[in-house]
């Protein structure tokens, strides 16, 4: 979410982020270094998806580990759902 910001701050030449930036500027053409950034900011945001789509498809997983209560019973591991019930009926 934050390379995202980032590349829309960039994109629209608000440099409230990037306090050396803005003062590289005066020194530099703007634009050029906007490009620069931006072009940067948008290989690291593809290398984080690539990276992490794997988690995708054990996102359940982890639903599942962190808040047990809040998970879904029926797409869970089918060796987990009648435990999962039962937790589930010992909260009131």
């Amino acid at each position: 979410m934050k390379l995202k910001l980032f590349a829309k701050q960039l994109n629209v030449e608000k440099l409230i982020d990037f306090r050396q930036l803005k003062l590289q500027a005066v020194t530099q053409a703007l634009s050029c270094l906007l490009d620069k950034y931006n072009s940067h900011l948008m290989t690291l945001q593809q290398e984080f998806i690539r990276r992490f789509s794997d988690f995708k498809a054990v996102e359940g997983q982890f639903d599942l580990r962190s808040s047990p209560l809040a998970c879904d019973i029926e797409t869970s591991n089918g060796e987990l759902q009648m435990e999962l019930i039962d937790l589930h009926a010992k909260i009131p």
